[in-house]
């Protein structure tokens, strides 16, 4: 597992990743929920399943990264975590929520 990037997020920051490291830290279940909320959700969250079939965690963190701007790939990795849950990734993205004035 990587580390995570700790310098705040900004315009010209990638939060590439930082997303590919909190993939990487999701068991193989939580990941496997992950993917099936994210295929099933409606509007800003969905990416369709057939994009998601096979991926690793780093393909399905670019997916998001390409198919979401940067801004809407942070706050939708937050609402996911919450829905696995994985709360404990809270400290990880609180720098990055901050600076764009969202919260966990």
């Amino acid at each position: 597992m990587g580390q995570f990037l700790r310098k705040p997020w900004n315009h010209t920051c990638n939060f590439l990743p930082v997303l590919i490291d909190i993939l990487e830290s999701l068991s193989h279940e939580e990941f496997r929920k992950f993917l099936s909320i994210v295929s099933d959700m409606s509007g800003r969250y969905r990416l369709p399943e057939g994009k998601l079939d096979g991926r690793g965690r780093a393909d399905v963190a670019t997916l998001m990264n390409k198919a979401w701007p940067e801004r809407l790939c942070l706050t939708n990795t937050r609402d996911l975590l919450k829905m696995i849950p994985r709360n404990d990734l809270e400290r990880e993205l609180r720098p990055y929520l901050r600076s764009i004035g969202e919260r966990w």
